[in-house]
């Protein structure tokens, strides 16, 4: 052994120290046990007696240990179903703790588009307004019929909760002049939708409220293809969200603009 290889002197003294205390409190509480089994046979007691009576305490408690971890692991597992649950609810039905809402605050140009049919004429933006923060501000200035007579223009968005079960109502909140209505469409994918009720303009912000029971409930054979009312369904995972202002709503002759704020989903 080199001399690097040998252990210092002071911790080989510490070491030793340890163990002679070690030592000590081993034979103590031996001679303790043997005062203990004096005593016990100066009473009558026979060792057997003594040594299952201590079997027995020790199994006792034991026992109660286990007892305790059991409730305690039974209290833990039972939070964690319970978070669990909690979980799966509000994937389910995120209404129940949450409700969904879109004020036009935080970017909205990159999240909301135009979107016309050709040869209509419209404009999108999103300013503040009446000193309650931004909100939609969508402007017609023509309406144009293609081959077919049909038009379209509206506001379109892809950020959209990921399921509407649960929910029951919507909320927003509209002002206008120039046009006559707004709806609210609900894409669920190319060829079905739900479709709010027509909401009148004024010149005045008018909150309306509607049960998701009042939409109505559409279908298509294929892109392109018109759109028919079908038996009603409840409402699951939407695509889309758009604000629309045209054909089956205003009238080809109608300009104006519309402003939207405050949509909610409870």
């Amino acid at each position: 052994m080199t001399d690097s290889d040998k252990p210092d002197m002071g911790d080989a003294l510490e070491r030793a120290l340890a163990n002679q205390e070690s030592d000590e409190k081993a034979e103590q509480a031996e001679r303790e046990a043997e005062a203990f089994v004096r005593e016990a046979q100066a009473v009558g007691v026979s060792p057997q007696a003594l040594k299952r009576a201590q079997t027995e305490l020790h199994q006792e408690r034991v026992a109660r240990r286990l007892a305790t971890l059991g409730r305690i692991k039974m209290i833990g597992g039972l939070a964690l179903l319970v978070v669990g649950a909690l979980l799966v609810w509000r994937l389910i039905f995120p209404s129940a703790v949450f409700s969904w809402s879109e004020d036009f605050d935080k970017s909205p140009s990159s999240r909301w588009t135009l979107k016309m049919s050709p040869r209509n004429a419209a404009t999108l933006e999103f300013p503040e307004v009446d000193g309650q923060g931004r909100a939609v501000a969508l402007a017609v200035t023509r309406f144009a019929p293609d081959g077919e007579g049909s038009f379209y223009v509206n506001v379109r968005t892809k950020d959209v909760p990921q399921t509407l079960r649960g929910y029951d109502t919507m909320r927003i909140r509209v002002r206008g002049t120039g046009l006559s209505k707004v709806r609210v469409y609900l894409r669920h994918n190319k060829t079905s939708r739900w479709r709010s009720p027509g909401m009148k303009l004024t010149d005045q912000w008018t909150e309306h409220v509607f049960g998701f029971d009042k939409f109505d409930y559409q279908v298509r054979a294929s892109k392109g293809a018109p759109w028919k009312d079908a038996a009603r369904t409840e409402l699951s995972t939407v695509k889309m969200i758009q604000l629309k202002v045209g054909n089956g709503i205003n009238d080809i002759t109608e300009a104006g603009i519309v402003y939207v704020d405050d949509l909610k989903f409870e």
